[in-house]
């Protein structure tokens, strides 16, 4: 079915090309994504206020993002998202207690090719596992970030169980104009960013061209015998063209073009030992990852009238990471081919909507390793997943003041993966082939009878498919099934337009079927310890909670942001009473998140932008071990600037108290990571 519709989907440019030139008239200019006094959301396929819009979403427009304390990647960013955990070092972050890493982390994810539990979409393209977890998504030059915390299989299908992150960078301009920013700072901190954008065809065709270079050193010292590569370095460089292209040949057609490619390099942990506060590790036994990826997006977009749409968007993609690390103990290469095509309809008017879409997905992994000083040789594997999907969604306004979205998707995903792990003395062997389907229907209600007040309901079903893995305690496959989780939500918008203040709430139920979480398990050598995470499956469990957003801006110089997230996560069910997973918060799930932030311009040109987050304690692992708990953390960042329209000089201190926050524990809680120390820096950025 996959490779089918995989093939179909490629046809529909020349589809949207043909429906193009018989077009008699072109259409009306394309929605904006954002006005003056409201906010619209663009992740779930269609553009929808947000307050139609019942999923929990964080909107981060680009003013709010040049503003920040130098918030040069994602990472930075989701610190400050209610109900969203960083990882360290190779973990994606978890949302509403959900690892978006995936089932699978460390070694056992290698082994069975893991896929991540949250999307994170670039411009139209879903990153690939490794550009997710362990690479660097650079903000420079960015239009708006939108960061779903509810599920969105419905929308996107494959690895969205956990939510999405969508980020669309700034789109070729009409008139010529261009940037170049650059910024120096403590722990050898250099950075240079540069944008240029201008017609090359008057009105029919633009061009956009970014580059963004970043080089730090680590905040702690490690020393490892990992040769031909620095652990010490924190790197990424990326350079991204995007064209616009609207032919007065064929009018209503918009065709928007991307070529990335981009590279990281950063230990795959910062890793520290005892004494913590000296931020050291002296014999590292993990690695350094370093990874490039190359991608061509292409999003033709044809109008077909005032009310309806078809869009469609194509994307190949390579990437490769490669792990360094001490002899035998781990040294990797991955290399990934990724494409993928989707169509959607789309039909819109006061009183309906209609939303139509097929899509298909192929991921091929090549990957090798040495574990020698594992005593388990050297293994090659092969992957190929495939996903395909069917959805769709209507809205119906039963009359001004009641709308009913409904949707579903019907998605199917298969993994056929071979290989082994070979030595003098051992032979592993891995042959998995498997195809999971799941039917995700969604449906939601809205209320907007109340005067600048909306709420709603939302129930909807969402999966995460199943795969294997090699367990190193057993040498067996450890065969895992599909997850599934209803998710109930009530939620409430409001704003008061002549007092500047907007807020948004959620209040969440997840009933998790067949969850998989982890156990930390040890693995001695003759170099020391080795650390992984092996999967254990969960019949039964929950995670219930909300979040909290408000802005109030009284006048053009001062903006004030508050957001508060809350959650309680349990293990209900186990296979046994002795499980010690029974009964336990799931790990990284801090019981309370929050963060404000004031914008204020006290003085013409001049702007301060203050930042302040705080969480609550919480256990590196699902076993909750007492030895394994994290204490509560808060930080403070700051930036000043000077801005007169075309020069912008600032500062900004990152972490102003210096805060030692530790962010997991291992090894009975000899091993540590820490959220960065205090940094700071300057910068003077150009705009022409």
């Amino acid at each position: 079915m996959s490779m089918h519709l995989l093939r179909l989907a490629w046809t529909a440019p020349i589809v949207t090309l043909a429906m193009a030139s018989s077009a008699v008239a072109a259409s009306e200019p394309l929605e904006d994504v954002a006005t003056a006094d409201r906010i619209i959301v663009t992740g779930e396929r269609i553009s929808r206020d947000i307050g139609q819009t019942a999923s929990s979403v964080t909107v981060i427009a680009s003013a709010d993002l040049e503003r920040m304390p130098d918030v040069d990647r994602l990472d930075q960013l989701l610190d400050a998202v209610p109900n969203v955990v960083l990882g360290s070092g190779g973990q994606g972050p978890t949302i509403r207690g959900q690892d978006t890493t995936g089932v699978l982390r460390d070694l056992p994810a290698f082994l069975g090719g893991n896929r991540p539990r949250a999307t994170m979409v670039v411009d139209g393209r879903a990153s690939s596992y490794f550009e997710f977890v362990f690479g660097s998504q650079p903000l420079w030059d960015v239009e708006r970030v939108e960061i779903f915390r509810s599920p969105q299989t419905t929308t996107q299908g494959r690895n969205a169980i956990a939510g999405g992150i969508f980020i669309e960078t700034r789109p070729p301009e009409w008139a010529w104009g261009g940037a170049m920013r650059g910024i120096v700072g403590n722990y050898d901190t250099r950075q240079f960013s540069a944008m240029a954008t201008g017609p090359l065809i008057d009105e029919q065709l633009a061009f956009r061209i970014a580059g963004d270079v970043r080089g730090s050193r680590t905040s702690s010292e490690l020393t490892s015998e990992v040769q031909n590569i620095d652990p010490n370095r924190d790197e990424f460089d990326l350079l991204r063209i995007k064209l616009l292209a609207r032919p007065q040949a064929l009018p209503g057609l918009t065709i928007d073009a991307s070529f990335l490619t981009s590279g990281s390099q950063s230990p795959q942990i910062e890793g520290i030992k005892r004494p913590f506060a000296e931020r050291r590790d002296p014999r590292v036994r993990y690695g350094v990852f370093r990874n490039s990826s190359k991608a061509i997006t292409i999003r033709p977009q044809l109008e077909l009238g005032p009310k309806a749409n078809l869009s469609t968007v194509l994307s190949v993609g390579s990437a490769r990471a490669r792990r360094f690390a001490p002899p035998g103990l781990g040294e990797a290469v991955n290399s990934i081919e990724d494409r993928a095509a989707e169509v959607i309809f789309t039909r819109k008017d006061d009183v309906t909507s209609l939303l139509v879409g097929v899509s298909a997905n192929r991921v091929n992994l090549t990957q090798t390793i040495d574990l020698s000083q594992v005593g388990l040789g050297s293994g090659a594997f092969v992957d190929e997943q495939e996903s395909a999907g069917v959805f769709g969604e209507i809205r119906l306004s039963v009359s001004t003041k009641l709308d009913v979205i409904a949707g579903a998707r019907y998605q199917t995903d298969r993994q056929e993966r071979t290989g082994a792990l070979r030595s003098q003395f051992v032979s592993l062997p891995l042959v998995f082939a498997r195809r999971y389907s799941a039917l995700s229907p969604k449906l939601s209600v809205v209320y907007g009878g109340l005067e600048n007040l909306s709420v709603g309901l939302l129930a909807q079903r969402a999966a995460n498919p199943g795969g294997t893995t090699l367990s190193i305690s057993s040498g067996r496959l450890d065969t895992f099934d599909q997850e599934r989780l209803w998710n109930y939500e009530l939620f409430v918008r409001g704003w008061i337009p002549a007092a500047g203040f907007s807020f948004a709430g959620n209040i969440f139920y997840y009933d998790i079927h067949d969850g998989q979480r982890s156990v930390l398990t040890t693995i001695g050598t003759t170099g020391g310890s080795i650390f992984f995470q092996e999967i254990g499956n969960v019949p039964r469990s929950r995670s219930k909670g909300g979040e909290l957003q408000a802005t109030w801006s009284p006048s053009a110089s001062l903006k004030v942001s508050v957001a508060a997230g809350f959650l309680e996560t349990r293990v209900t069910e186990s296979p046994s009473d002795r499980d010690p997973l029974l009964g336990k918060q799931f790990q990284r799930s801090p019981r309370f998140t929050g963060s404000a932030s004031v914008n204020w311009a006290p003085a013409e040109n001049v702007g301060v932008n203050l930042q302040y987050s705080r969480r609550s304690g919480y256990f590196s692992d699902d076993a909750n071990i007492a030895a394994l708990r994290i204490g509560r953390a808060e930080n403070l960042n700051a930036r000043l600037e000077w801005d007169n329209g075309s020069i912008r000089i600032f500062g900004f201190v990152r972490n102003i108290l210096d805060s030692f926050n530790l962010t997991s524990l291992a090894d009975n809680g000899n091993l540590a990571t820490a959220a960065d120390p205090r940094e700071f820096g300057i910068g003077a950025e150009a705009r022409f």
